[in-house]
């Protein structure tokens, strides 16, 4: 009969820290980090939610979300720009402050994401070699900027 091996019945604390070596550092399964290490795959399971195991951040599913938040904010400022242009006070007062509110989401998600990203690296705060996250301040202020010269285009 093939399949897992059965559980240790008292696992060593050196079986468990390789467990966790392997759940935070690799993109192994429960099943196959309990496979290796002769642990079931809910004991794997257990420890990790009782010791607050994390899993290795899939850098390039962030760097997907990035450009995804930066296309919508790029979108957003789009928007606001063709309704300015369109000189509707009303429809571009009303949609301007629903686009400030999704700007100001959407910043705070890419704001966050750097702060994680900061964190992880050590507190290096440098850009991904694809250039997918810059500096969040220098972002940040790129925006202030697009959104006052708008701000002035329309006279305000």
């Amino acid at each position: 009969m093939t399949g897992p091996k059965p559980p240790a019945p008292h696992a060593s604390p050196e079986v468990f820290a390789e467990a966790r070596r392997l759940y935070e550092t690799t993109q192994l399964s429960q099943v196959e980090i309990g496979r290796r290490l002769g642990l079931s795959r809910h004991a794997v399971a257990r420890r990790a939610k009782r010791e607050a195991w994390t899993r290795p951040f899939d850098a390039a599913r962030r760097r997907t979300l990035i450009r995804g938040l930066r296309r919508s904010v790029d979108a957003e400022v789009a928007k606001a720009e063709r309704l300015f242009a369109s000189g509707d006070d009303g429809a571009a007062g009303e949609a301007a402050g629903k686009a400030a509110r999704t700007l100001s989401s959407l910043v705070r998600s890419l704001r966050e994401l750097a702060k994680f990203d900061e964190e992880s690296a050590g507190g290096a705060g440098e850009p991904d070699a694809d250039g997918s996250l810059r500096d969040a301040d220098e972002f940040r202020a790129a925006l202030a900027e697009r959104l006052e010269r708008l701000r002035r285009e329309r006279g305000e």
